[in-house]
């Protein structure tokens, strides 16, 4: 079996791919083009991945010299790597601060990890320091759970057309008992809502932006 591999959009060869069936592998050069010998004829999977690109599976019919051209999509979550920078602010009190974040996508693992840095008077106390959460993803999306210091129980999701909805819940707070918040997300910018719920009762409400640098 052999053939190309080229981005779905540019139309590029690209090389670095990782091709695979039956067990056995091949790698595409500068010119994207691939070849694996000895394989049983029949029905099987192919499957190709590349860092920066969705991974791809497909099935095929192997009968003697077979071409297996193959079409590869960019992955967002690559192009969202990298590191953010932006600002909080609390609409009902006027208060705010500035935000860094730094994101990273294994998109063959289909692996990510981000560190956020929330400066300023968070719910009224001190600078807290910054927070690393990693998860699995898939191309429908990723939802990610983690017990923050500052923000409690936080549940993130955030879908594949970058709708996000969270929480956080069991916020260790004298004040504050959850956090609430819904946006949306693009490879280059993030837009949070959020709204505060105290212990005593009532609510606060904000804004989060980040721009990707």
């Amino acid at each position: 079996m052999s053939g190309g591999v080229r981005d779905s959009v540019s139309g590029a060869a690209l090389s670095g791919v990782v091709v695979a069936v039956q067990g056995k592998s091949a790698t595409t050069g500068t010119d994207g083009r691939y070849s694996i010998s000895d394989l049983t004829a029949g029905q099987t999977q192919v499957t190709a991945q590349r860092q920066g690109h969705r991974n791809f599976t497909q099935a095929v019919t192997l009968a003697g010299a077979t071409t297996v051209d193959i079409t590869m999509t960019s992955a967002q979550e690559a192009g969202a790597a990298g590191s953010w920078t932006g600002r909080w602010t609390n609409n009902t009190f006027g208060s705010s601060g500035t935000m860094t974040m730094t994101l990273a996508a294994n998109t063959i693992a289909q692996t990510m990890q981000m560190t956020l840095d929330v400066n300023g008077s968070v719910f009224g106390g001190s600078d807290p320091a910054a927070e690393t959460t990693s998860g699995a993803y898939t191309p429908e999306g990723a939802t990610v759970t983690k017990t923050s210091l500052v923000f409690g129980n936080v549940t993130f999701t955030i879908s594949s057309t970058g709708q996000i909805t969270g929480n956080g819940t069991n916020v260790p707070s004298a004040t504050v008992s959850r956090i609430d918040f819904t946006g949306t997300a693009t490879p280059s910018t993030m837009n949070l809502n959020y709204t505060v719920t105290f212990r005593a009762g009532g609510t606060a409400t904000g804004v989060a932006t980040l721009t990707r640098q």
